[in-house]
């Protein structure tokens, strides 16, 4: 479980910085009451990858 949680932190910020007018609006839309997804959430709005995204979007 803990390798899953890590390997879908990861992958949801490439996701996004790839394309970020369809990975923003899905990541926003999960569900950050389940502890999992809360973990995952937390961890992507840290990376740097993510940030940008959200910033180019704001910018927009």
């Amino acid at each position: 479980m803990r390798a899953l949680r890590k390997g879908l932190a990861y992958c949801w910020s490439v996701a996004i910085a790839a394309a970020p007018a369809s990975g923003l609006p899905s990541f926003r839309s999960l569900d950050c009451t389940d502890d999992d997804f809360a973990l995952i959430i937390k961890q992507n709005l840290t990376t740097s990858r993510l940030q940008r995204a959200i910033t180019a979007e704001a910018e927009s």
